[in-house]
């Protein structure tokens, strides 16, 4: 209980960030231990009610996690248990074998980053955390995602697969291979920079990443553990070191068993340059105090360096960079502790960490912020934080925050190389949110993992080019398809913008903001609807060309998903849903509201049209449905006699007006999906055998019966 409490603060206050101390005040001080993640989402929605949120807030940050985590709630309102997990690993169990039962699925793409050309550049095709090097061949590059596990070329990053798709864990975070024979490599398991996607340990390949076993660092997964880190000893590859949330770990026998040298939460590791018997590492606290350390017994005992009178008690994240330009020198960017965390100061030491320099504060210039002069305060310094040394010189380094930076002075002035305004710097082939930055060994070819994939630079950050094409790594929150083509559809990824298939093969990017609901005309395939964080609601009559706004007048807050939808048989009718439901009879260009104050407390997350009565709607939050059936003039609550967990989704029958189905998230056995056929007077349960995990989506699928 103790583990599970500890994260739940740990993600809410990393993922709140601005105004905490506003909203923090919000939370029941009389409960203290007994906190559970709805008291901390009660408060932060509550003090969010009347208030526009601003892009830098890390508003859609805390509506992400919470989007994620309120219906993998147990009964008690706690998080993930290891129920949860044993279910998800006999899942992936069963994939390994062939069942007609799983169906043959097709990727549809996007297969490669479509182009954005509002905006005239590329879009993202998800986010990387790491990249790693075949030491023999250039053509072979092993990256590794957040939420999409590890991916691998052999042509230089023109295609990409991977292997890992049945792994109950599918982050990761480090990756180091064996330099004397290359086909044997180590991946470091789980999500270093949101934690969303814990470890199950170090795993091995001995077939170049075909497949994989595990070593003798096993996680389970309700462990909450982490690898942030792997290194890999150059002379003696069977030694590795293992930074991670629990301590760092080293072993002497290719990974067969592990010792713990120091236990903490470490996030960076790295070796001295020619040197593998002197380690750095740096540990991680939310609130301050992290610190930079050293071993010089090849881990055995391990002290700080610098930290007390250089790098004070503000610093929550560091990150490291070491140069064979000169072994001696270590630079270390700092990031400011929660809740203010953009950059607090770049360090330079060229005596392996005895002294240091601070050769930017973070008050002169902001590496880690939005702005293209490192002006504002804005940052994500817990998220995304990086910085590499040239291997040629030793005064070249490059950072990587929301933008990527270069200094050729040893980090006393600095130039910007990339952003995110459109027509400004490298654009094009770039996007925002760096988290590795590294070198080919041997060259001075830059490789950059950020939210959008991996590029690349071989003339020093002059030019880039984007290497993404072909990792399916998307996190797609919401599909849309076109009912007069079955070709076409619309989806909405994380930290991208809305993408648009607007053939068999051809995908682009069409709209800015996170995408949520998207759906097409019912008629006209060239009319469709998008919506996106902190964008509102807009149409299209061209199949994307241009846009116009049909956010309802004086309508300024909405869910994180808000829903929104179309009549089923009339084009020009659509609902949206958010304290209340409206409703259009002109596509938008005017609205109705439907209801007076139905939630209060919170904005809808469901709205569902019976396709064959559209007087028959039903409305609802995560706890609460209400139903009309006159067309809004009067709702009642339908939702008391079901059991108390997260309502994730409903559907209703394409034939019959007053059979709904609902999906129920949470952790009780047999309590997932009922149905009601008398327009939610009562239900039943029709769970049947479904594994004991949250239920999250249902489609009815028409001309069946009871599909």
């Amino acid at each position: 209980m103790k583990r599970t409490f500890g994260l739940l603060i740990s993600l809410c206050l990393l993922f709140s960030l601005a105004n905490a101390q506003n909203w923090l005040t919000l939370i029941p001080q009389e409960k203290k231990e007994e906190l559970k993640f709805e008291d901390y989402s009660g408060a932060f929605n509550n003090y969010w009610m009347d208030r526009a949120y601003e892009n830098g807030q890390a508003h859609k940050h805390f509506k992400r996690l919470e989007w994620y985590i309120s219906p993998r709630l147990d009964e008690k309102g706690n998080v993930p248990s290891a129920l949860y997990y044993e279910q998800i690993e006999r899942i992936s169990s069963q994939r390994k074998f062939k069942d007609d039962r799983w169906g043959e699925w097709t990727n549809l793409g996007p297969d490669y980053t479509p182009y954005w050309w509002q905006q005239g550049r590329l879009s993202g095709s998800g986010r990387l955390d790491y990249v790693e090097f075949h030491p023999g061949d250039t053509n072979t590059i092993w990256v590794g995602a957040h939420t999409g596990g590890l991916w691998k070329t052999t042509d230089g990053g023109q295609s990409w697969y991977t292997t890992t798709d049945h792994l109950p864990s599918i982050g990761v975070s480090s990756i180091v291979v064996n330099p004397q024979d290359p086909d044997i490599l180590y991946i470091g398991t789980g999500d270093r920079d949101t934690w969303v996607a814990f470890g199950i340990g170090v795993l091995k390949s001995v077939d170049g990443g075909e497949t994989w076993e595990q070593t003798g660092l096993i996680y389970e997964l309700p462990q909450n553990a982490v690898i942030n880190k792997l290194l890999i000893h150059p002379l003696q590859p069977e030694i590795l070191y293992a930074a991670t949330n629990q301590g760092i770990y080293k072993t002497m026998d290719a990974a067969e068993s592990w010792t713990l040298l120091v236990q903490g939460h470490f996030r960076d590791l790295h070796f001295m340059e020619g040197n593998y018997g002197v380690l750095y590492s740096t540990s991680y606290n939310a609130y301050g105090n992290a610190k930079i350390y050293k071993s010089i017994d090849a881990g055995n005992s391990w002290f700080s360096v610098g930290t007390e009178s250089i790098i004070p008690s503000q610093v929550c994240r560091i990150a490291l960079a070491t140069t064979p330009a000169n072994p001696n020198v270590l630079y270390a960017i700092c990031s400011r502790k929660y809740p203010s965390t953009y950059l607090y100061g770049v360090f330079k030491s060229e005596d392996s960490g005895a002294s240091w320099e601070e050769t930017l504060s973070g008050e002169d210039l902001n590496l880690l912020g939005r702005s293209a002069y490192g002006s504002d305060t804005e940052g994500y310094g817990w998220y995304t934080l990086t910085i590499a040394a040239s291997p040629d010189d030793e005064n070249v380094i490059y950072t990587g925050g929301i933008n990527l930076w270069k200094s050729s002075d040893g980090g006393y002035n600095w130039e910007i190389l990339t952003h995110e305004t459109p027509g400004t710097l490298n654009t094009y082939n770039t996007w925002v949110d760096y988290h590795a930055l590294r070198f080919r060994p041997g060259t001075d070819q830059l490789f950059c993992c950020h939210d959008g994939g991996i590029i690349k630079t071989y003339d020093h950050g002059e030019d880039f080019s984007n290497i993404s094409d072909g990792l399916s790594i998307l996190q797609i929150y919401k599909i849309g398809l076109a009912p007069s083509n079955e070709e076409l559809a619309l989806c909405g990824p994380q930290d991208q913008f809305t993408m648009y298939k607007q053939n068999e093969t051809d995908w682009n990017c069409i709209y800015f903001g996170e995408s949520g609901e998207n759906f097409f005309d019912i008629s006209d395939a060239q009319t469709f609807y998008v919506s996106g964080y902190g964008g509102g609601f807009r149409r299209t009559t061209n199949g994307g060309s241009s846009f116009q706004n049909v956010t309802p007048q004086g309508v300024s807050l909405y869910n994180w998903l808000a829903p929104f939808t179309s009549h089923p048989n009339d084009p020009n009718t659509i609902f949206l849903g958010v304290n209340d439901v409206y409703r259009s009879f002109n596509q938008g260009s005017s609205w109705d509201k439907l209801s007076e104050n139905l939630s209060l407390s919170s904005q809808l997350t469901l709205l569902e049209v019976a396709p064959s009565n559209p007087e028959v709607m039903v409305a609802g939050t995560a706890n609460v449905l209400w139903r009309t059936k006159d067309g809004g003039q009067n709702w009642e609550i339908i939702s008391s006699s079901l059991p108390g967990f997260e309502i994730t989704d409903m559907c209703i029958s394409s034939a019959d007006a007053g059979r709904f189905y609902v999906t129920l998230g949470g952790f009780s056995e047999g309590e997932k999906v009922f149905t009601s056929n008398n327009y939610g007077v009562t239900w039943e349960n029709i769970s049947l055998n479904l594994p004991n995990v949250p239920a999250t989506c249902i489609v009815y699928q028409n001309n069946t019966d009871d599909a």
